[in-house]
């Protein structure tokens, strides 16, 4: 899923799939085609 760009790296437990993530970021697969907030910064900005 992350390299096909339906997913992302979550680096906060692991450094897995970075690459997988870069792959897909540089060739704007997915979710990657356009901007958006990665859901760790979502939550972090909308704590209730």
């Amino acid at each position: 899923m992350v390299k096909n760009g339906w997913a992302i790296a979550y680096r906060y437990y692991s450094t897995d799939y970075i690459l997988e993530e870069k792959y897909a970021r540089e060739n704007k697969l997915g979710i990657w085609k356009s901007e958006f907030l990665k859901p760790y910064q979502y939550r972090k900005n909308n704590k209730n």
